[in-house]
């Protein structure tokens, strides 16, 4: 009984907030939410090209891209903490993989992944991913938020800020028209 007690508490945990999904998780959008989605949309006309920097990172294949960015829009569709952290971490070990594939290097760190991760969360146009953020945040098991999953949900809050602070200036060939104004939510 003993070995199984940490996953027992993980799996009642998990049950109890699929139950209180509707009641922990905001309804609507919060104003980083929307400045976020807004952003996502008037910049989902950027390429790689933009935001990356390495050259040997940009030739991944636009279709490999949609796979990380199909996981980032899947976690919107979860209810726990753990099931959208796990969506995020599929999204950034494909592009690893991805990122590995194309250019032969094998020990990526994060700031290799963070521009291509900025990248498929701007192409997901997420709805609430400062909602995500923050209730992951609020309600991730303590234990796991000292493991990994503290880990990736500090790369979802580094993400979310570099979006919000996100100017022309930080993109590759993108002028400041076609970057847009920030509109307030």
């Amino acid at each position: 009984r003993s070995t199984l007690f940490p996953y027992t508490t993980l799996f009642r945990s998990s049950i109890i907030l699929k139950k209180l999904f509707k009641r922990l998780y905001p309804n609507n959008q919060s104003k980083e939410d929307l400045i976020i989605q807004k952003k996502c949309i008037r910049l989902s006309f950027i390429k790689p090209d933009n935001i990356i920097k390495d050259k040997k990172f940009k030739k991944i294949n636009e279709k490999l891209l949609e796979i990380s960015i199909e996981y980032i829009k899947e976690m919107e569709k979860n209810t726990t903490p753990m099931e959208k952290l796990n969506c995020f971490k599929k999204a950034m070990n494909f592009l690893s993989n991805s990122m590995e594939f194309n250019s032969g290097k094998t020990d990526f760190g994060i700031d290799d992944l963070l521009p291509l991760l900025t990248y498929i969360v701007i192409k997901a146009k997420p709805e609430k991913l400062s909602s995500d953020y923050n209730y992951c945040l609020m309600y991730l098991n303590k234990d796991l938020s000292k493991k990994q999953y503290g880990s990736l949900l500090a790369q979802i809050g580094v993400i979310t800020n570099i979006i919000i602070k996100m100017n022309h200036t930080d993109l590759i060939n993108v002028t400041e028209e076609q970057f847009g104004l920030d509109e307030e939510a």
